[in-house]
C-alpha cells in the first residue's frame, strides 16, 4: 500500500478508474428504470435489448481496449492511459444524445457504442497497474486497484444517481432520472479524462 501510494501515476490512475466506475455501474443500475420510466418500455422486451447490448457491446469494449493498449503501447507505454481517456472523451457526445433522445430504439442503438467505449478503460487500466509494480507485487496491484474501483464505484455509484434523481425530481418530476444520469455519466466522464491524462 505504501509502494502504490508512492506512486503518482498510480494514484491518478486508480482515481480515474473509479470515476469511470462510479458513472458505469450508476448507470447500469439505473438504465432499465430510465427506460421504463422515460420511454414507457416493456420490461421483457427492454430486457432481452439491453442484455444483448452488453454481451456484444460491453464485451467488445475490453476486448477492444486492451488490443489498442497493447498494440499503440508498444511504441509508447503513455497510450495504456491515452486509449482509456480518448474512448471516454468520445463516449461523451454518445451519451447526451442517448439521455436525451426523445427516441427509446434511437436511444438503445446510441447505447451500443457507448457500451463499446464504455469497457475500453478495463484492460489498459489493470495492465499499467501491473506494469508499474515488481513482479512480486502484480496480483497484489490488481487487488487493490479492484478494490478501489468498487468501493468508489460499485459502492457509490448507484447511490449517487439515485440520490441526486430524488434531488431533481421537484425540477423535472418524472424526468429526474434521465437528467441524473446525464448529469453524472457526463459530470463523471469528464473528471476521469483529467485524471487519465495525469497518469
Amino acid at each position: 500500500l505504501r509502494f502504490m501510494n508512492g506512486l503518482k501515476s498510480f494514484r491518478h490512475l486508480a482515481i480515474a478508474a473509479a470515476l469511470h466506475a462510479f458513472y458505469g455501474y450508476g448507470a447500469s443500475a439505473f438504465v432499465a428504470a430510465f427506460f421504463r420510466r422515460s420511454h414507457g418500455m416493456e420490461p421483457g422486451e427492454l430486457g432481452s435489448l439491453l442484455a444483448g447490448i452488453a454481451f456484444t457491446a460491453g464485451a467488445a469494449g475490453v476486448f477492444l481496449g486492451g488490443y489498442l493498449g497493447d498494440y499503440l503501447g508498444k511504441r509508447d507505454e503513455r497510450w495504456y492511459m491515452w486509449v482509456p481517456g480518448l474512448a471516454t472523451a468520445a463516449y461523451i457526445p454518445f451519451a447526451f444524445a442517448l439521455y436525451l433522445s426523445p427516441d427509446p430504439y434511437v436511444a438503445l442503438a446510441l447505447s451500443f457504442p457507448g457500451s463499446v467505449l464504455g469497457g475500453m478503460y478495463l484492460g489498459p487500466t489493470f495492465a499499467m497497474t501491473q506494469t508499474l509494480v515488481p513482479s512480486s507485487m502484480r496480483a497484489t496491484a490488481a487487488a487493490i486497484l479492484l478494490f478501489v474501483i468498487n468501493i468508489i464505484g460499485l459502492g457509490l455509484g448507484p447511490q449517487g444517481v439515485g440520490i441526486l434523481s430524488d434531488l431533481l425530481a421537484g425540477t423535472f418530476g418524472n424526468e429526474s432520472l434521465r437528467y441524473a444520469l446525464l448529469f453524472t455519466v457526463v459530470g463523471f466522464a469528464a473528471w476521469s479524462i483529467f485524471h487519465y491524462v495525469c497518469a
